[in-house]
């Protein structure tokens, strides 16, 4: 599978423009914020990282990130649409940040790539079309990710950080009813993208 430049665009301005209320190039002098002023910065390195380094994981295409990313959101939607009794209450906001955030920390730090191309021609044979940026701190993403946020000035609700937390934590345990309603929304948003973009993949 792999994503057109087109797409990779239009993905680009859904992404800023579920977190900003516009796309970036539309945002009027005065309406800027870290958030926004993180997307600039990071805007290039989105717009092509993928979402995995190989293709036996998903994703693993120029723009992935933000691909998953959405794809997340939109399936995090409908579970809170067709749970209601788990969901109600939930903040549409804070399914927005968390859905478009939790993976963000795939873009690396401030001045390291996570991904980089794997020049190693045995290993992208075998799917390896990427390979981990070994100046990049090893973390959990969730983690990484609220890093780089909070080193650009973003403070996310708590009931976010929360659920980042939680998301790493059911790596481990396995139990979706020990998460709180955001991270359970999460998590199986998170489940049911993996499997559609691996589906995709296979039709390829």
């Amino acid at each position: 599978m792999s994503l057109s430049e087109e797409v990779i665009e239009q993905n680009q301005q859904k992404f800023e423009t579920e977190l900003l209320g516009k796309p970036l190039d539309q945002l009027e002098e005065g309406e800027g914020s870290p958030l926004s002023e993180f997307l600039k910065r990071f805007e290039q390195r989105l717009a092509e990282c993928p979402a995995s380094a190989s293709t036996d994981l998903h994703n693993c295409v120029v723009g992935g990130l933000v691909d998953h990313s959405l794809r997340v959101l939109r399936n995090a939607r409908r579970v809170v649409k067709f749970s209601p009794q788990i969901c109600q209450g939930l903040d549409p906001k804070a399914v927005t940040l968390t859905c478009l955030l939790h993976d963000i920390g795939k873009l690396g730090t401030t001045t390291e790539e996570r991904f980089v191309l794997n020049v190693d021609s045995y290993k992208q044979r075998r799917g390896w079309l990427y390979q981990y940026n070994p100046a990049c701190p090893v973390m959990p993403i969730p983690f990484a990710s609220l890093a780089l946020l909070m080193e650009h000035g973003i403070l996310l609700p708590a009931e976010v950080i929360r659920a980042f937390a939680e998301i790493e934590s059911i790596q481990k345990s396995g139990h979706l009813y020990e998460l709180s309603p955001l991270a359970f929304v999460l998590q199986t948003a998170k489940i049911t993208a993996v499997m559609e973009e691996k589906a995709m993949d296979s039709q390829v």
